[in-house]
C-alpha cells in the first residue's frame, strides 16, 4: 500500500483552507454590502407604505361617493386624529378613516365599512396649508344621542377628534367652493411639504377626486 507523505498533506490542507486575514477581509466585504443595502431596502418599504396609505384614502373616498349614489343616501366619511403606540408616536397624527351611511332622516350614521388604518410609515397631513379639509370648521361633533362617537379599536377608545367630508345622494359632497385636497406622506417626515408625498384632490361638486403627485 502506498503511503501518503504528511508533510504533503499538512502544505494541502494549509493551502485549501482561509486564513484569518482572508475570513477578516470576507466579514468586512459583508459589511460594507449590507450598510449599503439596508438603506435602500427601508427606503423601499417606507414608500410601498406611503403609496398603500394613499390608496387606502382613495378607496374609502371611491367607496363613499359610491354608496352615496347608489343607496341615495348622505354618506359621511370620518378621518381620525389619535395617538397609539401601535404607531410608536405620542403625537396625535390623523391616521385612520371610516365611512359612515346616514338613514333618511339623516340622523342615525351606520359604520359602512371598518376603521380604515394608513400603514405606519404613512400618515395624512393635519396642517389645513397642506390639506385644506383638515381645518377647525371640518372638525366633527357628536350633539346627537343617535350618531354618537364610538371607541375606536386597537386602544384608541374615544381619545381621538375627527374631520369629517361628506357625500350627498348625487355625488356631490357638502364642500364650500374652494380647492378642497388632502396630502399624505410619509409619517415623521419633515418639509414644506415633505418630499415623498401626494396630493389627493376633491370636486366640491361632483366628488370626483384627482391625485397629484411630485416628479
Amino acid at each position: 500500500m502506498k503511503q501518503v507523505n504528511p508533510s504533503i498533506v499538512r502544505r494541502s490542507l494549509r493551502g485549501s483552507a482561509f486564513t484569518l486575514v482572508e475570513l477578516l477581509v470576507v466579514i468586512v466585504i459583508i459589511t460594507l454590502l449590507l450598510a449599503l443595502i439596508v438603506p435602500v431596502t427601508s427606503g423601499i418599504s417606507k414608500a410601498n407604505q406611503i403609496s398603500m396609505g394613499i390608496q387606502t384614502v382613495v378607496d374609502s373616498l371611491s367607496i363613499a361617493r359610491q354608496t352615496a349614489l347608489s343607496q341615495n343616501r348622505v354618506v359621511e366619511v370620518r378621518f381620525y386624529k389619535y395617538a397609539s403606540e401601535e404607531r410608536l408616536s405620542t403625537d396625535q397624527e390623523v391616521a385612520a378613516l371610516q365611512v359612515f351611511v346616514f338613514d333618511e332622516t339623516n340622523t342615525i350614521a351606520k359604520p359602512v365599512a371598518e376603521v380604515q388604518y394608513l400603514p405606519n410609515g404613512a400618515v395624512i397631513n393635519d396642517d389645513a396649508t397642506y390639506s385644506t379639509l383638515m381645518q377647525a370648521s371640518r372638525l366633527k361633533d357628536w350633539p346627537n344621542t343617535a350618531d354618537p362617537k364610538l371607541p375606536l379599536p386597537r386602544g384608541i377608545g374615544t381619545d381621538y377628534t375627527a374631520y369629517r367630508l361628506r357625500f350627498r345622494p348625487d355625488g356631490a359632497t357638502d364642500l364650500g367652493a374652494g380647492t378642497w385636497f388632502l396630502t399624505v406622506h410619509g409619517a415623521n417626515e419633515e418639509g414644506s411639504p415633505p418630499p415623498n408625498h401626494a396630493a389627493i384632490q376633491i370636486d366640491p361638486y361632483n366628488g370626483s377626486l384627482r391625485l397629484y403627485r411630485p416628479g
